[in-house]
């Protein structure tokens, strides 16, 4: 607590800044591994539930097993059944609803990356303008002074003047690893899901003809 205080004494109002976007970061990463926690722990058995009810031609057990999972990706595929069930639909309002679906699943997982994205791009700015703005108070105590310069003092102010730019990119190297590992996660989910979708589609296509 003692070097917190100390830290934002010598970075003032910016230093408190970077601080508010390193707890922003460090909730978001404690957000999104509960949420990918929670998500490994759906089973998927009922994917191939789904598929022996569809090689039965049971096409409604098959929703009522999509419509039963907890799982976003049963929701997709819950969708996927129920248009391929209603005849009535044209076949680009039944891929619509699919990518519509899909997207509205997906979107849950995408929370907060430009966000993150966001904090990658101004925290090192923000400890850069930290920076500066030391300097410039390091040299106007010079200017004060009558240009006399003692290099203990004068070092003391620069040193103090980098502590934001530290900080900045102390927040902003992890947001930025954060947010790619993350981005990559959703993209291998988004590439799961289609292959899963695909599968279901092409089975009750085979089924149904």
């Amino acid at each position: 607590m003692v070097i917190l205080q100390e830290l934002l004494d010598k970075g003032g109002i910016v230093m408190f800044i970077i601080m508010l976007l390193s707890v922003y970061v460090v909730a978001v990463l404690l957000f999104k591994l509960v949420q990918f926690i929670k998500f490994h722990t759906h089973s998927r058995e009922y994917v191939n539930e789904i598929m022996d009810a569809i090689e039965d031609k049971q096409y409604a057990d098959a929703v009522r097993i999509a419509a039963n999972a907890k799982s976003p990706l049963a929701r997709v595929l819950e969708t996927a059944l129920k248009s391929v069930v209603n005849r009535t639909l044209g076949d680009d309002k039944k891929l619509r609803a699919i990518e519509e679906s899909g997207s509205r699943q997906i979107r849950k997982y995408e929370t907060h990356l430009r966000g993150l994205e966001m904090v990658a791009t101004i925290a090192p700015l923000l400890g850069l303008l930290g920076t500066v703005l030391g300097m410039v108070k390091a040299f106007a105590g010079i200017g004060a002074g009558g240009g006399q310069v003692d290099p203990s003092i004068l070092a003391s102010g620069i040193w103090e003047a980098l502590l934001t730019t530290v900080a900045g990119l102390s927040v902003a190297i992890p947001a930025l690893a954060i947010y790619y590992i993350v981005d990559g996660r959703v993209e291998s989910m988004r590439a799961a899901w289609k292959d899963t979708v695909t599968s279901v589609l092409s089975k009750c296509d085979a089924t149904i003809s």
